[in-house]
């Protein structure tokens, strides 16, 4: 007597069923992974020990993870239960070969994939011929035939287990469901081990059926009409998928599909919800109005995102809608590329230093970075994306990269305060989003700095004045404006300058030349400095003088007639440009020198004491002070000689000049010497 092996697998397999039941009570996500097919795969093997689990090259991974938990529990089978007499027993049956898989464009997540699935050794039964089925009405219940898709692409095929000798024909039937065994497509001959079949699909539905040939002995079974024992349906997913994200952030797929696929439906599901989601969840299907047999374009993710898409086929089966198993693919979907085009920059003055802002709208993706250098990039790097390693090509280098904070305000980014390099007089700001390894280079904006003009000089002239000072790099142009004393330069500088000269004639000419009677009275002036680029102008911050202006007066000197040098006194009126009433007023002197004009009040070798030009006016003054001047001056009163004084130089004769002795006044003055002649005095003699 030998052991009943339908006996022993059952034990076996009750066993393996019970081991997986505690460990998922037990909360091991492993016991719902060592399913009822694997199950099966080990009942029907001979292996008892862990060692001769992982050494199985049929196992899968997660069979050989459970290795001592699975030994332990084929230990515990009653070896007497499962004995029991047999007549005959059969020999195992090989499925036959089938052609490896090829895996599809798109992984799937169905089931965990075991290795293929072999019958144990035994008898091969490629030369049995089987009895030719006649029409019998099947007996008995007819069972379910559990169709899983494995990882590579085919599918795995189970079924309940028959008692005693028997042989299973596995058939499928693309389309129509076989009617008889002998005409249909045989996936393998088995004797209750799970069979793998990856025979690729003719039409979108595909029937197996299992038809059972029983007996006492293999040849008496090999005779015996079969009975349909098992059924099962599959629907053939797209195959040849080809997923993509096209710009502008629009996810499309494209695949083929098998005749009598009515539609597919598509799943966009957010990765982090993808646990909890499951497979086929109606809140997540898209474009369920459409058939999608060959493919779809969404345009509806959301940037910076990750899902994954499930494409499901569906075929109706006699008025009822049948569906494949999913086949998934994980998609990021980038930020949408948007350079920025609309930076902008403002420049801010403070004497010498200078900062400037920079502004930007946000791009919806990216980090944005902005250059800063002292030529422009070279032309066309913005009409495409670029590798950002390729940047130092348009002349962006790293270290014309600004570093400074970027705040973010109602969607702009600012970059505030930033230090103009004091020795240029232009800058390009370029900005660049950034994403990933590629990059996208928006507007460039020119900044032109003009620096303020430096070391102002007011040369006074009789009849001109003139201002000198540094034409400041990057200028083209210096304006001169004219406002009132301690008033705002701001206020002034939007009005009409009363000069300007370029870079050119200052060059050539050394000055900014005003006329005699621009500047007339106490006012301010506001030197500001202009440059250009293209048809954008800038301005300096405004470079202010205070200016007192210089009283331009005019004397005469006049003699008395008389016979003696001392009769022929002198007399003196001065004349001013304009009226001025001085506190106090303005000091004169009068000198003399017997050999030539006197240079300064101390060349002169005698100063003439002067009283008023005016009836009983008696006191002699060498130094007056007069505290008015009018423009009508050589028409008043003025001053005469003392006698004394006079008489002392007179017999000498010699020249008289006059000089202002006041250092309060001396710099905003200008007195003019009347002709020399007037001024000569004649001797003893009248020579």
């Amino acid at each position: 007597m030998s052991e009943n092996p339908d006996s022993a697998m059952s034990a076996r397999l009750e066993a393996l069923r019970a081991l997986a039941e505690r460990l998922t009570a037990e909360g091991d996500s492993a016991g719902e992974g060592f399913a009822p097919p694997y199950q099966r795969v080990v009942a029907v093997s001979d292996v008892m020990t862990a060692a001769e689990i992982r050494a199985n090259p049929r196992f899968p991974p997660l069979v050989k993870d459970l290795a001592d938990e699975i030994a332990h529990a084929l230990s515990t089978v009653d070896s007497s239960a499962a004995a029991a007499p047999v007549v005959e027993t059969p020999a195992t049956i090989a499925a036959p070969a089938v052609a490896p898989a090829v895996a599809p464009a798109v992984p799937v997540a169905s089931v965990t994939s075991a290795a293929p699935v072999e019958p144990p050794t035994g008898a091969d039964l490629s030369s049995v011929r089987f009895a030719a089925y006649s029409g019998a009405v099947p007996t008995g219940q007819i069972g379910q035939i559990q169709v899983s898709r494995t990882i590579d692409g085919s599918h795995l095929l189970t079924w309940p287990a028959g008692t005693g000798v028997y042989v299973d024909r596995v058939v499928r039937g693309d389309q129509h469901a076989p009617y008889t065994p002998d005409t249909a497509s045989l996936v393998a001959l088995s004797s209750g081990e799970a069979v793998e079949d990856a025979e690729p699909f003719q039409h979108a539905v595909r029937h197996y059926q299992v038809w059972r040939h029983s007996g006492s002995s293999l040849a008496e079974a090999a005779a015996a009409q079969p009975d349909i024992v098992a059924m099962g349906l599959v629907v053939a997913p797209p195959r040849d998928i080809e997923l993509g994200v096209d710009s502008g952030a629009v996810v499309t797929a494209t695949w083929e599909t098998e005749p009598g696929t009515s539609s597919v439906a598509v799943y966009r599901v957010p990765v982090d919800q993808a646990l909890v989601a499951g497979f086929g969840n109606p809140g997540f299907r898209i474009h369920s109005d459409r058939p999608l047999r060959g493919g779809f374009s969404d345009g509806e993710a959301a940037p910076g995102r990750r899902y994954v898409y499930q494409v499901i086929a569906e075929a109706d089966v006699n008025g009822e809608v049948h569906t494949s198993a999913p086949v998934t693919h994980e998609v990021f979907v980038p930020e949408a590329h948007a350079p920025v085009g609309d930076l902008s920059f403002s420049l801010r003055e403070e004497g010498a230093s200078a900062w400037f802002d920079l502004a930007w709208t946000e791009p919806p993706g990216g980090r944005v970075v902005v250059y800063r250098t002292d030529m422009e990039p070279l032309a066309g790097w913005d009409t495409a994306p670029v590798v950002t390693s390729s940047l130092p090509s348009a002349g962006l280098l790293p270290e014309a990269r600004l570093t400074h904070p970027v705040d973010r305000e109602g969607g702009r980014g600012v970059m505030r305060s930033v230090p103009w390099p004091r020795a240029w007089s232009k800058a390009f700001f370029t900005p660049v989003v950034e994403m990933g390894e590629f990059s996208f280079v928006g507007n460039t904006v020119t900044g032109i700095r003009v620096a303020p003009v430096e070391r102002v000089k007011l040369i006074e002239r009789v009849d001109q004045k003139l201002v000198t000072f540094d034409f400041p790099d990057g200028a083209n142009e210096v304006r001169l404006f004219v406002g009132p004393s301690n008033t705002p330069a701001e206020g002034v500088i939007t009005g009409r300058a009363v000069a300007a000269i370029s870079r050119s004639d200052y060059e050539a000419i050394g000055s900014l030349t005003l006329g005699r009677h621009q500047l007339s009275n106490i006012c301010d002036i506001h030197l500001v400095a202009f440059g250009s680029h293209g048809t954008d102008t800038v301005q300096s911050a405004p470079v202010t003088v205070a200016y007192t202006p210089v009283m331009t007066l005019e004397y005469r000197v006049s003699f008395s007639l008389g016979l003696t040098a001392a009769a022929r006194r002198p007399s003196l009126t001065i004349q001013c440009e304009r009226d001025l009433q001085l506190d106090p007023g303005v000091g004169f002197v009068l000198a003399f020198r017997p050999d030539r004009l006197p240079l300064t009040v101390s060349d002169a070798t005698a100063h003439i004491a002067l009283t008023r030009d005016e009836d009983g006016a008696t006191t002699a003054m060498q130094r007056i002070v007069v505290p008015r001047l009018s423009t009508g001056g050589h028409s008043e009163p003025g001053w005469k000689a003392d006698p004394a004084s006079w008489s002392a130089v007179a017999a000498s004769g010699g020249f008289l000049r006059l000089f202002v002795d006041d250092p309060r006044y001396q710099p905003h003055v200008a007195l003019l010497d009347p002709a020399v002649r007037t001024l000569r005095v004649a001797g003893l003699l009248g020579r």
